[in-house]
């Protein structure tokens, strides 16, 4: 039984080096943290996506890959194109959006790589958002690895 889901997801321009450390330590944290652990993404092939996918491997974790859904056939790939006629970029991202809010379900919180040139737009700020609409929290990392979390939850004061 898995107790904890982290979603790890993140824009595909966060592709260094110093990126893939960071998932690894997130995933390594996760971890120590969580021994009943399952990790979530939506399956890029670039980035923070495929860095889960590495770190997965890497500590023997679970996962659950989220491909989007092809609109015409219903097939789960990557960028997979079906028919004969192209698909348009309005259809890739509406089957991107739908896996994120996937995602977002899936998973009990979410550890985002935001977008260095514009954290508040884009597959990963849908990501965020879909993830903060379930109240769920999330934590978003810049280039520099500070962290902002999202915490839709409520903190309480008792006097």
């Amino acid at each position: 039984m898995t107790d904890f889901v982290a979603a790890v997801v993140g824009s595909r321009k966060r592709v260094s080096d110093s990126d893939r450390r960071l998932v690894f330590e997130i995933v390594g944290w996760l971890q120590q943290t969580y021994p009943s652990l399952r990790l979530t993404s939506g399956g890029c092939p670039t980035g923070a996506d495929f860095f889960m996918e590495e770190a997965a491997v890497h500590f023997n974790i679970p996962t659950k890959i989220w491909y989007p859904k092809c609109s015409r056939c219903g097939e789960r790939r990557v960028s997979h194109q079906c028919g004969v006629k192209k698909k348009t970029r309005g259809e890739f991202a509406a089957e991107n959006y739908a896996r994120n809010g996937e995602v977002a379900e899936d998973c009990t919180e979410m550890f985002a790589l935001t977008d260095p040139d514009h954290p508040e737009r884009g597959g990963t700020a849908n990501a965020i958002s879909n993830t903060v609409k379930r109240n769920k929290r999330v934590h978003m990392y810049d280039k520099l690895w500070n962290v902002t979390t999202k915490d839709p939850i409520p903190k309480l004061f008792i006097k």
